[in-house]
């Protein structure tokens, strides 16, 4: 049976800059071999013409510092007003700790985006 993990305990509102989770609100996700993580823009602001958010998933072995923490391959979706949500799966290519970022080079003409993000964390052999 898969766990559920919880990124975003409510909608974040993030402006048109970078942002990332806390560090110590990072996700632990080291009894886990496989992730899916759901991502989903639940409201936008400003001009929708050419509205875009690319928000990520970092890991990391540690969560007392912002250093080392790294963006596996695949980990990053680019989320529009006409595909708002979309699920990134992970198979053990994660470290330790797992927490979420938005980049500030994919913002479109909008100003602001609210998103959440959840989880299932699967162990080897759950189906």
């Amino acid at each position: 049976m898969a766990d559920i993990l919880t990124y975003t305990p409510q909608p974040i509102r993030v402006t048109n800059t970078a942002a990332v989770q806390p560090r110590h609100t990072a996700v632990d996700v080291l009894p886990y071999a496989f992730l899916d993580v759901e991502i989903v823009v639940v409201g936008w602001e400003g001009t929708l013409v050419g509205a875009q958010i690319i928000i990520g998933i970092w890991t990391g072995l540690q969560n007392e510092v912002d250093d080392a923490w790294i963006a596996p391959a695949g980990s990053t979706v680019t989320l529009t007003p006409t595909n708002p949500a979309q699920t990134l799966r992970f198979n053990g290519n994660f470290l330790r700790y797992s927490r979420w970022f938005v980049s500030s080079s994919g913002w479109g003409a909008q100003t602001a985006a609210e998103f959440f993000i959840r989880g299932a964390g699967r162990r080897r052999g759950e189906p």
